[in-house]
């Protein structure tokens, strides 16, 4: 089996659950998520916080930061954000194969996977990848 075949097989084991997707290298990664339902999602948008005196730039609108069932739908991997709730608290959500037991749930920035990846899953198959844009700089 050749190395690219064995990387492959090593991020669609982890991307469904059965390793740690953090040993998976980015371009690995990027290959497997490409073939997974995505969102694109900036930065600010993500991590907006709500706490600040005055919200980024176009996300006034948002009310704070997304939550993981926000995620899970922009995806598409749950056909709504109350089908996505539903699957939290049945047990059955995950971000970066780590189970999600909070609808009001949210990313942080330590959550990214090579600075710029959110893997979001819906039971043991039903896997979407959020690409986040315009990171911030350490």
């Amino acid at each position: 089996m050749r190395r690219s075949q064995k990387r492959a097989i090593a991020a669609s084991r982890a991307l469904f659950g059965r390793s740690d997707l953090a040993d998976v290298d980015e371009r690995t990664l990027a290959a497997a998520v490409a073939e997974v339902p995505s969102a694109e999602v900036a930065w600010d948008s993500l991590f907006a916080d709500s706490g600040t005196a005055e919200a980024p730039p176009g996300t006034a609108d948002l009310g704070g930061p997304r939550t993981v069932a926000d995620l899970m739908a922009e995806t598409g991997i749950a056909a709504s954000k109350s089908a996505a709730r539903r699957a939290i608290t049945e047990g059955g959500a995950y971000l970066n194969n780590r189970k999600v037991t909070d609808v009001g749930a949210v990313p942080v920035p330590g959550d990214l996977l090579h600075g710029r990846y959110l893997i979001v899953r819906v039971g043991k198959r039903t896997v979407g990848v959020v690409e986040v844009t315009g990171a911030m700089s350490g």
